[in-house]
């Protein structure tokens, strides 16, 4: 997930799970995170329209392997200019090992997500 902090101080957490969420929180107190500055004007519906530009087909529908919560997130950051290899990296971290050990687990993760969606 990514919090953003809005210029009044109040923080949305965005992810993308079977869709994408948005709520007022903050900083989980168990996770691990990486501070991205912005040193523009950015609005959260520019942020969001330069995403789903970018992403464009990819924007709403979810794969647990193609098309994550890190695709999604990593697709913020690059539509709109932020962060750098480094931040990329964190984000983007390799969980194909997860399904070349169980092959069936992208086809399960796809079935369970597409039943929560049509819910």
């Amino acid at each position: 997930y990514m919090v953003i902090t809005l210029k009044k101080g109040k923080n949305i957490l965005t992810e993308k799970n079977a869709q994408i969420n948005m709520e007022y929180k903050g900083v989980r107190r168990d996770a691990t995170s990486k501070l991205v500055s912005v040193n523009k004007k950015l609005t959260l519906n520019t942020l969001m329209a330069n995403t789903k530009k970018r992403m464009g087909a990819n924007f709403l529908p979810y794969d647990g392997f193609k098309n994550n919560c890190q695709n999604y997130i990593l697709s913020v950051l690059k539509a709109n200019n932020l962060g750098n290899e480094t931040i990329y990296k964190f984000v983007k971290q390799d969980t194909s090992a997860i399904f070349k050990k169980s092959p069936i687990l992208h086809r399960i993760t796809c079935l369970l997500t597409s039943v929560c969606i049509s819910k």
